[in-house]
């Protein structure tokens, strides 16, 4: 397990409010999110130039887990969503609340820790989750498009 130390606090003002970001200097790795009396929102986890897959990313979300009652997750790009996913198995984030693809957000419903994969409305702005294999036929109409496999 990758250990931070060294860790730098200091806010500043993103949208309308103010952000919140932790930055562990030495590995380059960055939390920047929004404090409030109901949790933290994370928007960015970035692990610098550090290589993937070393536990740099769960390394700084055990960081923030024991000073925040709920953590949520918000903006997350499709290519994360395996990372979160398994962050809230190990019950490290409490939510994920929408995904970002280009400048258009959509909000996550009914998501399931385990999920096999996700699949988008495409006449609404949401996102579902859904157990299916990806050779049988969807139980659903055929509005859906599988967007990516967990």
């Amino acid at each position: 397990m990758a250990q931070l130390s060294e860790m730098q606090m200091y806010e500043f003002f993103s949208g309308g409010r103010i952000a919140t970001v932790y930055y562990f200097y030495k590995k380059g790795v960055k939390i920047i999110g929004f404090a409030g009396s109901s949790g933290f929102k994370i928007k960015v986890l970035s692990i610098g130039y550090n290589p993937p897959r070393k536990g740099l990313g769960q390394a700084a979300l055990k960081f923030l887990r024991p000073r925040y009652k709920k953590i949520s997750v918000i903006e997350i790009y499709q290519g994360a969503l395996p990372f979160w996913f398994k962050m809230k198995e190990r019950g490290l984030v409490d939510h994920l609340e929408s995904i970002k693809e280009g400048k258009r957000l959509y909000p996550l419903r009914g998501m399931q820790a385990t999920a096999n994969n996700l699949k988008r409305i495409k006449n609404k702005n949401s996102w579902d989750y859904g157990i299916f294999a990806s050779t049988s036929t969807l139980n659903e109409s055929p509005e859906y498009e599988t967007v990516a496999y967990i």
